[in-house]
């Protein structure tokens, strides 16, 4: 993961799920999407399921 854009670190709630899940600037993350939601997986197992709205806000690179 690259970094979290403003508008998500603005939202207490997306940024503590964020967070929570062990996606953090400079983590290795895994990026799926199911329906309309994105999900971000931590190297330590932990997931969040993420509107693509605050997902928009979450920026990551191809290795």
């Amino acid at each position: 993961m690259r970094r979290i854009g403003e508008p998500a670190q603005n939202d207490p709630e997306a940024l503590a799920l964020i967070t929570a899940a062990g996606a953090r600037p400079g983590e290795q993350v895994q990026v799926t999407t199911e329906g309309d939601r994105v999900v971000l997986v931590g190297a330590d197992g932990s997931g969040v399921s993420l509107p693509t709205d605050v997902a928009s806000h979450v920026f990551v690179s191809d290795l």
